[in-house]
């Protein structure tokens, strides 16, 4: 006769009436088991074991675990229920300011079998879902460009097995501004400087520009 004790740590214990050597089975709910003590051996009855396992999707599993001795005798425990929230890919890294019309690269992680990914840019828009490439790799990117200036939350989230999605990552403030006028102000920084050390040069542009309006 097996007693099987059930504990909410995973650890088990089974005392065989008849003393006899016994090994575990845990099935963990999500089609996959773990047997202990491992390959094909047996452990003292009444001698306690413990097993670890990682859920890779939510949702809710019912464990339960199964004794038998040498001599086939089985006897399995009540079911424990586990819940296993969502998970959600890490915040994005990347450019937190930028112009407009340029593309930024920004990049997260997730785990497998998370394989399908879709980035939010908090301007309407979104990456649409991209297959991570290769499939097993951990860091997911994607890349856009932003029109209006002002500030913008860019967001992931990603999809596995059975289409289940993540929660959304937490958010990267993007800023946008306007393009880069740097070059309009060497240009002009530098025609003062030729005027100035030139200043005939004012005069023919004055002349060249009075030319040209009374040809209008």
């Amino acid at each position: 006769m097996l007693i099987l004790q059930f504990h909410t740590s995973f650890l088990r214990s089974t005392t065989d009436s008849d003393n006899d050597d016994i090994y575990y089975l845990f099935n963990w709910g999500d089609f996959t088991t773990t047997r202990a003590p491992e390959g094909n051996g047996y452990i003292s009855s009444g001698a306690e074991v413990s097993a670890n396992h990682t859920w890779t999707c939510p949702g809710t599993y019912y464990v339960k675990v199964m004794a038998e001795d040498v001599h086939g005798a089985r006897r399995s425990s009540r079911v424990l229920k586990v819940v296993i929230s969502k998970y959600k890919p890490s915040k994005p890294s990347g450019q937190t300011s930028g112009k407009i019309n340029i593309e930024y690269t920004y990049t997260s992680s997730t785990t497998h079998p998370f394989y399908m990914f879709i980035f939010d840019w908090g301007d309407g828009t979104n990456s649409g879902w991209v297959i991570k490439q290769p499939i097993d790799s951990t860091v997911i990117n994607a890349s856009h460009t932003w029109a209006p200036n002002r500030s913008y939350r860019v967001k992931v989230k990603a999809k596995g097995i059975r289409n289940i999605e993540s929660d959304w990552s937490d958010t990267l403030i993007v800023t946008i501004g306007p393009k880069d006028k740097s070059t309009k102000i060497l240009c002009f920084n530098f025609l003062q400087r030729l005027t100035g050390r030139f200043p005939l040069l004012v005069w023919l542009f004055q002349f060249l520009a009075s030319d040209r309006l009374s040809n209008l």
